[in-house]
């Protein structure tokens, strides 16, 4: 933390080298992750990587600078959503597929899959799609500067519709597995198709977001409860498998302007 702030660079460490991955690692977990993904959003040491090939990858200050200045007109950035596109494919692919079954036991797998959010890249049957200007960004980025309140909802809900099919099948692999895995499903936020800030519902929608958790001793539905917010899951699940004594902290929702 310098002057009050934390810095993008001590807070990326930080999730690197969190408590629980020092606590896994002591377990002989192997971790498991995928790139390219957003900054921050990986373990910084993977044991292994999953990855896909781009001829070029451009992270999303790159990203925005192209789409934002004269840079654009020498790139041909459409090819930004079929890679957007290709990305969360593959990421569903590997997950769906008997991939999971080979790796060694135990292990921590994450994934941060990009949808759904924009850039919208695929309709409500997994169709790719290729509609307006490529960026990445948030709603407040998109709704009346790329489209419409209404364009942006159904282009979102048309992604939701696809990938909670996607997600279905993702549990059932999971579950098909010889040793039965914890679960845990998160959304990093809600919609933000809400873009008023007087809007009392405008935070409020933002930190709604999915949170789904399966343990296979199913013993969650005893454990969990409505307000748990993410720094409360683990936790939970140390408790429950490693250490009974560990404390839960209070609950709360920041919001960043």
């Amino acid at each position: 933390i310098e002057n009050n702030k934390i810095t993008w660079e001590k807070f990326y460490k930080a999730i690197c080298n969190t408590r629980l991955v020092e606590i896994l690692k002591y377990f002989d977990y192997k971790f498991i992750s995928f790139t390219p993904g957003i900054a921050g959003t990986s373990f910084g040491d993977p044991d292994y990587l999953y990855s896909i090939s781009y001829s070029f990858v451009l992270n999303m200050f790159e990203t925005s600078l192209i789409n934002t200045t004269y840079l654009s007109v020498f790139f041909k950035y459409s090819d930004g959503f079929k890679m957007q596109y290709d990305k969360i494919m593959k990421q569903l692919n590997i997950l769906t597929s008997t991939e999971l079954s080979k790796l060694p036991e135990p292990y921590f797998f994450y994934m941060h899959i990009e949808s759904p959010h924009p850039p919208f890249v695929f309709d409500e049957h997994g169709k790719f799609i290729e509609k307006g200007f490529f960026t990445w960004g948030e709603g407040l980025d998109f709704i009346g500067r790329l489209m419409t309140v209404e364009q942006y909802r159904e282009q979102y809900s048309n992604e939701i519709i696809y990938i909670n099919k996607q997600i279905k099948k993702i549990v059932d692999n999971l579950f098909s597995l010889k040793n039965k895995p914890i679960i845990i499903i998160m959304g990093d936020h809600g919609s933000r198709s809400i873009w008023q800030k007087e809007n009392p519902l405008f935070i409020k929608e933002k930190t709604s977001n999915l949170l789904s958790i399966y343990l296979p001793d199913e013993t969650a539905g005893e454990l969990f409860y409505d307000s748990l917010t993410p720094v409360n899951i683990f936790r939970i699940i140390l408790k429950k498998y490693f250490f009974k004594d560990i404390k839960p902290l209070e609950d709360k929702s920041f919001y960043n302007q």
